[in-house]
């Protein structure tokens, strides 16, 4: 295990001794929020565009959803096998017979 030289927690200002070669704050739950917040704050104003797009997409399915929810379908009824035939027997039973002779 390497050991590296004390550093000061870039959030509290707190020195501390580093586990590893990249680690910028002291281990406290509060400090390493931060810096999550802060990174997460950048990666955001870095890619505006791409971060607004998910958002909106995001956004568009959560909506989408909701209103699936609350307007169900009905559910499809519709046989294909023999359909046309079972339409024309209930329309010609519909109309009735039809007198041909004049």
């Amino acid at each position: 295990m390497k050991h590296y030289d004390p550093r000061v927690c870039v959030v509290c200002g707190k020195e501390y001794t580093p586990k590893r070669s990249d680690q910028k704050t002291c281990l406290s739950e509060a400090c390493k929020k931060e810096v999550m917040r802060m990174s997460q704050a950048e990666y955001r104003r870095i890619n505006y565009a791409k971060v607004l797009e998910t958002n909106r997409r995001s956004n568009k399915k959560r909506k989408e959803e909701r209103w699936r929810k609350e307007h169900p379908t009905k559910p499809d009824t519709i046989v294909a096998i023999g359909y046309a035939d079972r339409q024309m027997a209930a329309s010609l039973k519909m109309a009735g017979k039809v007198n041909t002779e004049l």
